[in-house]
């Protein structure tokens, strides 16, 4: 079991509530969302060993596009090639490991900006000052090559180059997903907010409906209507999971745009809400799509970014500016309301007094995703 060395044999035995049959369960310890030394193991075995989401793929629409980010200490670059495909490698020079990119635009080649070796945008080496002269073979010298797939109009990448392909992973979802046609949106718009929390809560929060009529009501909470306890669940293999509301479930919702086309012979749909493991979050009503990314920082900060989508005929009507500045103060206000309550959790994570408390009905989505994280990171 490889798990961080100051964790005593104490702490290792304190999983033994939330394996429990759900009736009987408790929610997991605190100190897996303050410890920095899990924090760095998940890095190596979990961020960098699972499929993540970078950007969307209109946001490299055209031949020379690139798109940098950061995941965890690792700095990737994402282009479009000349033959239209989505390629991502590391962000750092074959030579000394300079960025050879930053932030987003467009580009025929990159140049670093220490010695000036030059990359096309595939990632080869097209260049590199007083090559001959040195003696060197630089053949084999570019950006080191990362998996990159495009799904639904996402640009994921996997830096395990034994990774199970894309298509394979993503399987065991999209049945389930059948509401979820991001490929035939656009992004209208995106909202990125820092939490002073552990990545894990913010997954955990996006995965609990018990909490929304407390935390929500003035908000969105009022229009759920779930009264027997427990949340409309299909858990997914993998630490995943899909609920679908029906228009019993949730009423009054306020339509800002028109249905999407794959819903309109869906009367009864009213939203559908699902979680990849282990940080993306997707939603769909009636008319629109959210997607949020949670990206760890620290062990207690997350980056958090939400992706509006919409149709192209949507994003194209008279009022559509009006219903976007609708939605994207209706994330922020959200996206308040849950900042003060998960950045009490980790407050209350570190407390050396903490005890976890027991998990209700509407929580079997998050004890399914912890249980497969304790899985991935190998604690029994």
């Amino acid at each position: 079991m490889n798990i961080p060395l100051h964790l005593d044999l104490h702490e290792r035995g304190d999983f033994d509530g939330i394996r429990r049959d759900l009736a009987e369960a408790h929610h997991a310890p605190g100190w897996i969302y303050c410890s920095e030394d899990l924090a760095a193991a998940e890095e190596e075995k979990l961020f960098l060993k699972t499929w993540q989401f970078v950007c969307r793929s209109d946001e490299i629409a055209q031949v020379g596009d690139f798109w940098t980010a950061t995941i965890g200490r690792e700095p990737i670059l994402v282009t479009r090639g000349k033959d239209g495909k989505a390629r991502a490698m590391m962000n750092q020079c074959a030579h000394r490991g300079v960025e050879v990119a930053q932030g987003r635009g467009n580009a025929t080649k990159f140049v670093c900006p220490y010695h000036a070796w030059t990359y096309d945008s595939s990632g080869a080496l097209i260049g590199a000052p007083l090559a001959a002269q040195s003696g060197r073979d630089l053949a084999n010298c570019r950006l080191r090559p990362l998996l990159v797939e495009e799904w639904q109009g996402w640009v994921v990448v996997n830096f395990d180059t034994d990774a199970v392909p894309f298509a394979e992973f993503i399987a065991a979802w999209e049945p389930a997903l059948w509401f979820y046609q991001a490929g035939q949106c656009k992004t209208a718009f995106k909202v990125t907010i820092e939490f002073k929390c552990n990545w894990k809560l913010l997954t955990e929060n996006v995965s609990d409906l018990y909490h929304a009529s407390a935390v929500h009501g003035a908000s969105f909470g009022s229009q759920f209507k779930l009264k027997d306890g427990k949340a409309p669940v299909t858990l997914i293999p993998g630490g995943g999971w899909v609920m679908n509301f029906t228009t019993e479930d949730r009423k009054n919702f306020p339509q800002k745009f028109k249905t999407l086309p794959w819903l309109e012979e869906h009367q009864t749909f009213a939203a559908g809400k699902s979680a990849i493991f282990p940080n993306v979050n997707l939603f769909a009503n009636r008319e629109s799509m959210r997607t949020s990314i949670f990206r760890p920082l620290a062990v207690d900060r997350t980056e958090a970014t939400w992706y509006f989508l919409l149709p192209e005929d949507s994003l194209a009507a008279e009022d559509a500016d009006e219903g976007c500045a609708y939605y994207e103060e209706q994330i922020r206000v959200i996206a308040g309301e849950d900042l003060a309550v998960v950045e009490s959790l980790q407050r209350a994570s570190a407390s050396s007094r903490y005890v976890p408390g027991p998990l209700m009905g509407m929580e079997a989505p998050i004890q399914h995703m912890i249980q497969y994280y304790l899985d991935v990171m190998d604690f029994d």
